[in-house]
């Protein structure tokens, strides 16, 4: 079940801010991992509409990763070298308030704009790898995504397939326990499958986002995490090393931890460059290398920028 709307009232007792650009929404197995006796408990501050959302803060903007600058057709990017992005589904199933796509929109996932991404993908043979975005891209029809993959495995010079989903740790319960093994028999050849996770925080890796994820490794799929540096609800290096030995315990590879892209609303949530590095160089101190994510930021430009120097093993 997706709890909508201004409904958090009668999960956190007392009243929230509305928005109505980007409502409250967020399914109830996340909820239930939920301390609401704490206003400051880092898994409601996610998902909790903030009175903060509705200040203009300068350099904070709806297009803060220039996807519009990218988009070569409706819905698919093109800003890597050998590699596109499709924006596979408008819709999630939990509005982080920190999402840097909120305020972008797209023409809906159909027939006619299926074939157009996959004529572009045909027609530039440099691509070798495709991701899948969104919104989430596990958060559709589960015979519309098999039936991308089964077409897109048929491009001779397509190597890899790459999904980016928070549902396997937000709301594991609506994916179907077949679904990665659907999509590896959907595709025709053989081609490295890749599932990246988005987990914030310790407490979101529960027993139901483990087992989800390991249907998904026993399929084959490799796993990595991607995270997003929160004030508030990640911002130590003790927490970040908690989430990778939870995450490596999973046999999950701590991926990405992403500076804030700066989406109009999200200030709040902004870690300041030098104190991000100052946490890296610290997360880097108390931990074994493998513990420790690439610290990047996406600046619009063609390639992630990699802020902090890994240096430890």
């Amino acid at each position: 079940m997706i709890v909508k709307g201004n409904n958090i009232n009668k999960f956190t007792k007392k009243e929230e801010v509305e928005n109505h650009d980007f409502p409250f929404r967020a399914p109830q197995e996340f909820l239930d991992t939920i301390h609401f006796d704490d206003p400051n408990d880092p898994l409601l501050l996610q998902v909790v509409p903030n009175a903060e959302e509705f200040e203009t803060i300068p350099g904070f903007n709806l297009d803060p990763v220039n996807d519009s600058l990218h988009e070569k057709v409706t819905g698919l990017i093109h800003k890597y070298h050998d590699r596109v992005l499709i924006l596979f589904s408008e819709h999630c199933p939990i509005h982080c308030r920190y999402c840097f796509r909120k305020g972008y929109s797209h023409s809906k996932n159909t027939k006619q704009q299926v074939d157009s991404w996959l004529a572009y993908i045909e027609n530039n043979d440099e691509i070798e790898e495709v991701i899948l975005s969104g919104g989430d891209p596990l958060f559709v029809n589960s015979t519309m995504l098999t039936t991308f993959v089964n077409r897109l495995s048929k491009i001779k010079h397509i190597s890899r397939f790459r999904i980016h989903s928070r549902m396997p740790v937000v709301s594991p319960s609506l994916l179907h326990a077949d679904l990665a093994k659907q999509i590896q028999t959907a595709a025709v050849k053989d081609m490295d499958m890749i599932l990246v996770i988005h987990s914030n925080h310790e407490r979101e890796l529960t027993a139901n986002a483990k087992k989800s994820v390991l249907s998904f490794q026993q399929e084959g799929f490799i796993v990595l995490n991607h995270s997003v540096l929160l004030k508030g609800i990640n911002d130590s290096a003790l927490q970040l090393k908690n989430l990778s030995k939870k995450l490596i315990k999973m046999g999950v590879i701590p991926y990405y931890l992403n500076l804030l892209d700066k989406v109009e609303g999200s200030a709040h949530f902004f870690v300041e460059n030098s104190r991000a590095l100052s946490i890296y160089q610290e997360l880097q101190r108390i931990s074994s290398g493998y513990l420790v994510p690439k610290l990047v930021q996406d600046s619009g430009g063609t390639h992630k920028e990699v802020l902090g120097v890994m240096t430890n093993t």
